[in-house]
C-alpha cells in the first residue's frame, strides 16, 4: 500500500552543451516522485523528463497533469492508478514506473550491459572491454559519416558489434552506399535510417543491412505493430520507456520476445534513478542486451543516492533532497 507520495522538481547542469537537434541543453530538468510504503525502507522513485526536442509534451504540462491527479480528486491512490490515458507518456512513465517498483519489488542485480555511445558532437570514447558500441550518424553529409564508421568498426575488438543510429536522415542510396564500401559483418544493425514511411522491406533487400526500429514505434497501433514484427531484416526493437510510457513499453517488449527480436532499453538522458530502474527491469524481464544506457556521463551529478548500475560513474557527487522543489505531499 502507498502511505505517502511527494512530487519534487529537479534542475540539474549539463557537463557541456547537449546538442538535440533543433534544441541544445544546458541542463537536464524533471520531476521525480517519491514513493512510500507501510514499512519505513520502502521506497522508490520515478521520474518524469521530457525530452525537448523528441518529447511531444513538456516538462510544465507532466507537471500540470500530475498536480491535477493529486489535487483534484478525494482519492489521490485511485487517481494514480486510473491516470487518463491522454495523460503525457512522460507523466504516465513516472505514474507506471513507481506503481510498478511498489507492487513488484525489484530488487538490484548489478550492473547491466550496455553498448557504449558515440555522439556526432563527441571524440571516440574509450572502448575498454566494451562488446558493443553506438555511433550517431545523420547530422552531417554521409561522406563525413561513412569516415566515422570506418573508425568506429576499426576500433572495435574482435567479436564486438557496431549499431548505427541514422535518425531517419538516411535514404536507400545512402544504405546501398555502406553495404557496398565497408566490411558490414561487424554491424550489429542500422537503427531507423529511412525517412517516416520507408520502404524497410527494400532497405533489407537492397542492403543487407539488419535494421531496428525506434521512432516508428511510438505511433504504431496494434495491426501494424503486428506488420512490422514480420518484415525481413528488423533486428531489433529499441524502446525508450520514458517517452512510451512503462505500460506500452512492456507491451512492446512482450510482442517483440514473441517474435525473437532483440530487445534494447534506450535511455533519454534520465537521471541515475531511472537508469538503475531500467537496469533492474532488464534483470526482472531476462533481457540480456546490450543496451542503450551509456547517457550519464552528459549528467554533472546523480539525484539522491549513486548510480549502482554503473560503477565508472559512482564516484559522481549526488543532489539532496534539500537543493530540489518540493511540489507537494500527499498521504
Amino acid at each position: 500500500m502507498i502511505t505517502r507520495l511527494q512530487l519534487w522538481r529537479y534542475r540539474l547542469p549539463l557537463q557541456a552543451r547537449l546538442s538535440l537537434g533543433v534544441k541544445t541543453l544546458d541542463v537536464r530538468e524533471g520531476l521525480l516522485l517519491e514513493w512510500h510504503g507501510q514499512s519505513p525502507e520502502s521506497i522508490c522513485w520515478s521520474e518524469i523528463a521530457p525530452l525537448p526536442g523528441f518529447s511531444r509534451s513538456t516538462l510544465a504540462c507532466c507537471e500540470q497533469q500530475i498536480l491535477d491527479l493529486l489535487n483534484s480528486a478525494a482519492n489521490w491512490r485511485q487517481s494514480l492508478q486510473q491516470a487518463p490515458l491522454d495523460c503525457a507518456e512522460e507523466a504516465r512513465f513516472g505514474i507506471e514506473a513507481g506503481l510498478f517498483q511498489m507492487q513488484q519489488n525489484l530488487s538490484f542485480a548489478g550492473p547491466v550491459a550496455s553498448c557504449r555511445l558515440w555522439r556526432h558532437d563527441q571524440t571516440l570514447p574509450e572502448l575498454g572491454a566494451a562488446d558493443c558500441l553506438k555511433i550517431k550518424v545523420g547530422a552531417k553529409d554521409f561522406a563525413t559519416d561513412q569516415a566515422r564508421i570506418q573508425v568506429a568498426l576499426s576500433a572495435l575488438s574482435p567479436g564486438s558489434t557496431l549499431r548505427i543510429d541514422a535518425n531517419r536522415c538516411w535514404n536507400l542510396e545512402a544504405g546501398r552506399a555502406l553495404a557496398q564500401g565497408l566490411d558490414i559483418r561487424a554491424i550489429d544493425y542500422v537503427e531507423e535510417p529511412l525517412p517516416a514511411g520507408g520502404d524497410y522491406a527494400l532497405w533489407w533487400q537492397e542492403t543487407g543491412l539488419p535494421f531496428a526500429l525506434d521512432e516508428t514505434l511510438r505511433d504504431c497501433s496494434e495491426a501494424s505493430l503486428a506488420a512490422l514484427l514480420r518484415l525481413p531484416g528488423l533486428k531489433a526493437l529499441v524502446i525508450k520507456p520514458m517517452l512510451l510510457g512503462l505500460e506500452r513499453s512492456l507491451q512492446l517488449i512482450y510482442a517483440a520476445n514473441e517474435w525473437q527480436k532483440t530487445i534494447v532499453l534506450s535511455a533519454a538522458y534520465e537521471s541515475n534513478l531511472t537508469l538503475d530502474f531500467y537496469a533492474a527491469l532488464a534483470d526482472h524481464l531476462k533481457l540480456s542486451g546490450p543496451h542503450g544506457l551509456d547517457t550519464f556521463g552528459a549528467l554533472t551529478a546523480a539525484l539522491i543516492q549513486p548510480i549502482h548500475s554503473q560503477p565508472q560513474h559512482a564516484h559522481k557527487p549526488v543532489m539532496e533532497r534539500k537543493h530540489m522543489q518540493c511540489l507537494g505531499s500527499w498521504s
